[in-house]
């Protein structure tokens, strides 16, 4: 008798093929858009745009760029294109032949943020 996995011709059979077939991972139901407590798409666009006219992010127009494709990609129920290759073409302006695994902007520009608090979106008049 063969080790599991094996055929005739004594190869292993690909991880794959011994795998039970799945569906792809959803996003979560807040993401998919089919949550009940979705923020109305108005308040979500007015809170971006006043986290953007802040005065913190002035200075960070790539950062701006990425918050504000990630926020428009999610509200039109595309999340599954968030990719760092989709991100550094359509959001900062890279080149079509971009390379995620040679060029690092994408990472970049959201580590800078991620242990900055973004400003607070709650506030209806910010300077």
């Amino acid at each position: 008798m063969l080790p599991r996995g094996e055929a005739m011709t004594g190869r292993r059979a690909s991880t794959a093929a011994r795998r039970p077939a799945t569906t792809g991972a959803q996003p979560p139901a807040a993401i998919r858009g089919d949550a009940p407590d979705i923020p109305d798409p108005d308040e979500v666009r007015g809170a971006l745009e006043r986290v953007i006219a802040s005065e913190e992010l002035r200075a960070s127009p790539q950062f701006v760029a990425f918050l504000g494709f990630v926020v428009d990609t999610v509200q039109r129920g595309e999340a599954n294109r968030i990719k760092a290759y989709t991100i550094a073409v359509e959001a900062l302006g890279r080149a079509p032949d971009f390379d995620p695994e040679t060029d690092s902007i994408v990472r970049v520009v959201a580590g800078r943020h991620q242990s900055q608090p973004l400003p607070d979106a709650t506030r209806e008049n910010q300077p």
